[in-house]
């Protein structure tokens, strides 16, 4: 049988420039990202942008929580970009091994 260990972490997302949420290997369960700031922080790529184009991100408003599917053993890094400011971002997933 399979056991999981978990890792989360709350990472501050800056309107600068695009910020490494977290990086996923081994995880098949999903990676769940809440915005707890105040402004919306756009996830994406590292080339992840606020504004229209093709590597425009998806918004994750206020407090909004949601799941990003994964696919187990698959290299991830998942972005973010603050509308402005620094805005607090945290994700949890679980580790299988």
């Amino acid at each position: 049988m399979e056991t999981a260990s978990y890792s989360n972490n709350m990472v501050y997302c800056s309107a600068a420039t695009p910020t490494l949420i977290c990086t996923t290997e081994d995880t098949n369960s999903g990676i769940i990202l809440q915005n707890c700031g105040a402004e919306t922080v756009f996830i994406g790529g590292p080339d992840v942008t606020t504004v229209g184009g093709a590597s425009v991100g998806f918004q994750l408003e206020a407090n909004q929580v949601i799941t990003i599917p994964t696919n187990g053993g698959v290299h991830q890094e998942i972005y973010g970009l603050a509308a402005s400011g620094s805005q607090p971002v945290q994700y949890l997933f679980a580790n299988l091994s």
